[in-house]
């Protein structure tokens, strides 16, 4: 066997392993709500476009955050639905925690 396909087997093989990891960390909540923080901070929903050089490392961050959400969507429906549950559970623990601080900031007055 010649090293490329050594090299095409082992991608091949790593790539299985990686989906079925990512199975396991999106079948739970902390698991989902890691992952959406990290889609979040790689700016995947915020513009890139910058007028200079940081439009490209933006970019960067952003592909990461395409890459982490092709690999949950890319087996099934499952994978789709773990992905809006994450998007859900992590908008409802934004608001939660926007409430305790507005709470808290009416005990201090």
């Amino acid at each position: 066997m010649d090293s490329i396909k050594l090299k095409q087997l082992i991608s091949d093989e790593l790539s299985v392993i990686a989906i079925n990891d990512m199975r396991m960390i999106m079948s739970t909540e902390y698991g989902r709500r890691f992952i959406q923080w990290l889609i979040m901070q790689c700016g995947q929903q915020d513009t890139s476009f910058t007028k200079d050089s940081r439009t490209f490392f933006l970019e960067g961050m952003r592909n990461v955050a395409l890459i982490i959400e092709k690999t949950i969507v890319q087996e099934n429906l499952n994978g789709l639905k773990a992905l809006h549950k994450s998007e859900v559970e992590y908008l409802e623990l934004k608001e939660t925690l926007a409430e305790k601080q507005l709470n808290k900031k009416k005990e201090e007055c």
